[in-house]
């Protein structure tokens, strides 16, 4: 699988739910689908990439918040781990 991701915690704030996942794209990929499992609606995304270096374009949310759902699509450069935070409705 050229992309991966993996659920790392969740949580509550206020009447709002967050929750963190980490992600990995293989040296073909080009990003791909993140499904935030403890989200019903997802308000808010963000990426952290990690690099051992600098990258000539930066890891992006590709959608228009907030969504309707709880899948949010993100586009990375080839190689690249990280880590997305999403805040959003509760399931």
């Amino acid at each position: 699988m050229a992309f991966s991701y993996l659920h790392i915690d969740h949580g509550y704030i206020r009447s709002k739910a967050w929750e963190i996942c980490s992600f990995t794209e293989t040296a073909a990929g080009v990003g791909g689908e993140v499904v935030f499992r403890y989200l019903k609606r997802v308000d808010f995304a963000q990426i952290q990439e990690q690099s051992a270096g600098t990258v000539a374009a930066g890891a992006v949310v590709n959608e228009t918040f907030p969504l309707s759902g709880n899948s949010v699509t993100i586009v990375t450069q080839a190689g690249s781990d990280g880590y997305i935070f999403a805040i959003g409705d509760a399931d």
